[in-house]
């Protein structure tokens, strides 16, 4: 094109190719949204938090097992100071885990009664 711009019967066949499009209603929806990227990110973060969280939680887990494994064969202070630390972090970590599943969940719940 010489930027002379469309003709009647381009504008009239680009109208009923963009009604056609706009039908399809998950189309639609991807297509309003796609520009709105801060709802994207605020996902990605959150994501990214829960994985974080879970393989933080698990790893405590593992070490927790570990030095109660330890302190019970040495009955050494240090060890068991070191169990009941590790273990408490592994608990909070859990603790905030199940806090944030129940948020999730009940979002969606209030999600799909609208």
């Amino acid at each position: 094109m010489d930027g002379t711009g469309f003709t009647d019967r381009e504008r009239r066949i680009l109208d009923e190719i963009e009604t056609g499009l706009r039908e399809d209603a998950l189309l639609d929806r991807q297509l309003r949204t796609m520009g709105q990227t801060s709802a994207s990110l605020n996902q990605l973060r959150s994501a990214l938090h829960r994985r974080r969280l879970a393989v933080a939680g698990w790893t405590l887990a593992a070490v927790s097992l570990v030095l109660l494994v330890f302190a019970v064969q040495t009955s050494a202070p240090a060890l068991i100071w070191a169990f009941a630390a590790a273990y408490t972090l592994t608990l909070l970590c859990v603790l905030r885990g199940v806090i944030l599943w129940s948020r999730r969940i009940s979002a969606r719940a209030r999600a799909r009664r609208r």
